[in-house]
């Protein structure tokens, strides 16, 4: 018994000296992509540019980019091979970038592309970027290597910011749905860096409107429960902002009269980070929880119109209809969209102040 062990252990000892270089060798043949942008080229072509990282002799990490038009998106890639010394694959793409041209004109197809390449994770960032993404991509400067640095600039904005979750699989999700419409990140140069700039909402598959990225928290609580969220707003007297926001949100469609109604509840409860009033906080807790709830609800109603006027319901409001009313019918549901009444509940609890009383 004893020597079929010894006979076993020499044998697994052979076969990793055997093979030990061989996953050096194959990693020092290929470029792994980490970030990727498509605009639009010529008429029926699209233009990709690509960022793969790699390390120079000093040991800092460089990122090489390449730039090609096709008529498809797979034909800039076979294209694009052609001009690196070793192979391009997708398997670490942390970022796919859309012009808004481009976003403008539908994004179906480019997003079917990168679903159908199993090497592909459908966690990855799906964004818009303001202007040219091979502009975008060329003014960017990270130690961290371009794919890695947007990949944690949107990380940090879906943590602690004013991003909803959103990835590849998402957006495709919304975009295959019949009830609900999608949305991405916008983002854009500010000063020499990347910035976070807007969310952008579609109709159907095609970029159609977008808000303010400081503007987007009542969308966010909107959309989804929160756990470390942010909100600031502003009266004569005083100035506030809330941090460490957790909601919940729930939508409850109800039939009155005949008509369908829809209720968004939201509980909502944060601690007061910086306050300009003269008044001590303390004293003001429940008059702040009421105009903050009134600022809120305000500002909500005034988005859902907006998507109400502009066609889209990235809110999925008409799921929640269709889910609660045996008698949905979609073409009725078009129809009474835009005036559909919305109205918008919070109950907020202001419940630390820091320190300063």
């Amino acid at each position: 018994m004893a020597v079929k062990h010894t006979i076993f252990i020499i044998f697994i000892l052979i076969s990793l000296v055997a093979n030990f270089d061989l996953p050096k060798k194959v990693i020092d043949e290929i470029h792994f992509i980490t970030a990727v942008g498509y605009d639009q080229a010529e008429k029926d072509s699209i233009r990709s540019t690509i960022v793969t990282p790699v390390f120079t002799k000093e040991g800092e990490l460089e990122d090489l980019q390449y730039t090609d038009t096709s008529s498809t998106v797979y034909g800039t890639l076979v294209k694009l091979n052609t001009q690196s010394s070793e192979q391009l694959l997708n398997g670490k793409i942390e970022v796919a970038l859309y012009s808004k041209e481009l976003a403008a004109q539908g994004l179906d197809d480019y997003v079917d592309y990168l679903l159908r390449d199993p090497s592909v994770d459908a966690n990855l960032f799906p964004v818009v970027v303001d202007g040219k993404t091979s502009n975008f991509l060329q003014q960017i400067k990270s130690k961290k290597g371009i794919g890695i640095y947007l990949k944690d600039l949107l990380e940090h904005n879906i943590q602690h910011g004013n991003l909803p979750t959103i990835n590849l699989k998402q957006f495709d999700s919304a975009l295959q749905s019949k009830t609900m419409d999608a949305f991405l990140p916008m983002l854009g140069m500010k000063k020499d860096d990347a910035a976070l700039q807007k969310l952008a909402f579609f109709d159907d598959d095609q970029f159609t409107d977008s808000i303010p990225i400081k503007k987007a928290a009542v969308f966010r609580m909107l959309y989804e429960n929160v756990e470390d969220g942010q909100y600031g707003f502003k009266k004569e007297a005083y100035r506030v902002s809330i941090q460490n926001i957790e909601s919940v949100r729930n939508i409850i469609p109800a039939k009155k009269n005949g008509r369908t109604k829809v209720t968004i509840n939201i509980q909502l409860r944060g601690v007061i980070r910086e306050y300009t009033g003269n008044k001590q906080v303390t004293s003001r807790l429940r008059k702040l929880e009421k105009d903050m709830q009134k600022d809120f609800e305000k500002k909500a109603e005034t988005l859902i119109k907006r998507f109400q006027k502009k066609g889209i319901d990235p809110l999925n409001i008409e799921g929640h209809v269709k889910a609660r009313n045996r008698s949905y019918d979609p073409k009725q549901f078009e129809k009474a969209y835009p005036e559909l009444p919305v109205s918008v509940n919070v109950d907020v609890s202001l419940k630390e102040t820091g320190t300063k009383r």
